[in-house]
């Protein structure tokens, strides 16, 4: 009966986590997309990329230090008082007439989300360490990838040039749900014992492990197109190519469908016939490729730039479960430090990117920036060649 029961809370406590994940993921990508256009209003399209910058530092200074915040107040707590930075934030955001505290939210906003993402993904690990892990972060990688599917095509429904606020506020109200289910669910969660280590600790284990380093340059590549899709697509799709938001949000809906439809058939395949390597390098052709193009059309046809979109996202999306799969692979659980290093790859991308971004918006006409992200990922492509594949 003991079993019965233990096993019963375990499943409950797996059904809260989707749930929240659901909950929470709405929150991010409802206003993912629309966050840059929006402060563009207020700063400029060429400052946007400041503000990611400085979030993505502060986010790196969380990261080093949150083993040791986990440590002294627990994930539950910890996770608690972030959504309330995370509320606070996004009225900021939503309610503010003054620009300064609109742009102390929004550093904010983008320095607390990854953290709330580990919080998450360490409730999932402490449940799921005597079940089946591959099936059970599938799950929670698909709900991810399907909520940013399904968000930018509700957000271009509702949203014209009157209405960000109302899109801030839904999100807000997301949120506040999130916090409503950890506070109340979670209560009894059990911390595991988590180990602390300078980020200087980190820095040289990873210098050490050329196998780890050259795959993460890689994800380094992947993270810096993500910033650019996430930051200059939507700007200039809206300003400059001239889409409204409804046909805005049909657009990176469909681009984002390569997430849902290859990561685990490619996972499967990187294991069972090929390496990563190739996967990898074709992952970086197409969307080397693609970015080309991209530079060359200022045509506004909605079909060519969902094909456009959905082709470059798709060799994202073999460059992501390749490196992945290929990281994954070369540490093992004596590796805690490398696995802590490679979450930090994405607010390392926003900075580099939106450093890349904001000088390249100075020199040249907005087109043509898309030529420079694809020069940046031949970078990733040279090191793709590099790694030694594991089959």
């Amino acid at each position: 009966m003991k079993k019965l029961i233990l096993k019963a809370s375990s499943y409950n406590y797996f059904i809260l986590t989707y749930v929240a994940t659901l909950i929470f993921s709405f929150h991010y990508y409802f206003i993912t997309y629309i966050n840059s256009s929006y402060l563009s209003k207020f700063i400029g399209s060429e400052n946007t990329g400041a503000l990611y910058a400085l979030g993505s530092v502060l986010n790196i200074i969380l990261f080093f230090n949150f083993s040791k915040i986990l440590k002294r107040f627990g994930n539950y707590r910890t996770m608690l008082f972030f959504i309330v930075v995370q509320v606070l934030c996004l009225s900021l955001i939503s309610f503010s007439t003054s620009i300064p505290l609109l742009v102390v939210g929004f550093i904010l906003h983008h320095a607390v989300n990854p953290l709330l993402v580990v919080g998450l993904d360490l409730f999932l690990e402490h449940i799921s360490k005597t079940e089946n892990v591959g099936t059970t972060r599938g799950i929670f990688l698909t709900i991810i990838a399907l909520t940013a599917v399904i968000s930018p095509f509700l957000v271009g429904s509702l949203l014209n040039e009157q209405s960000y606020q109302m899109i801030y506020m839904i999100s807000l109200s997301f949120i506040l749900i999130f916090f409503f289910v950890i506070y109340h669910y979670f209560k009894n969660y059990k911390d595991i014992e988590y180990k602390t280590s300078s980020g200087l600790a980190i820095t040289e284990h990873f210098i050490k492990n050329k196998s780890v380093r050259q795959i993460f340059i890689t994800n380094l590549m992947l993270q810096i197109f993500y910033s650019w899709m996430i930051i200059y697509i939507p700007i200039y799709l809206n300003q400059y190519i001239g889409f409204t938001w409804k046909e805005i949000g049909l657009i990176i809906s469909v681009s984002i469908l390569p997430f849902v439809l290859f990561e685990i058939p490619l996972g499967k395949l990187a294991d069972k016939k090929i390496g990563e390597k190739e996967i990898l390098v074709l992952g970086f052709l197409i969307m080397i490729s693609s970015l080309f193009i991209i530079g060359q059309i200022d045509e506004k046809n909605i079909i060519l730039w969902m094909i456009l979109l959905t082709l470059a996202r798709s060799g994202a999306s073999f460059v992501e479960v390749a490196s992945e799969t290929y990281f994954f692979k070369q540490i093992t659980e004596t590796d805690e430090e490398l696995g802590e290093f490679w979450r930090i790859a994405n607010p390392i991308g926003f900075i580099i990117g939106t450093l890349i971004g904001t000088v390249a918006l100075i020199i040249l006409p907005y087109q043509y920036i898309f030529f420079v992200l694809a020069l940046i990922l031949i970078v990733g492509l040279t090191y793709a060649l590099k790694i030694k594949d594991t089959r």
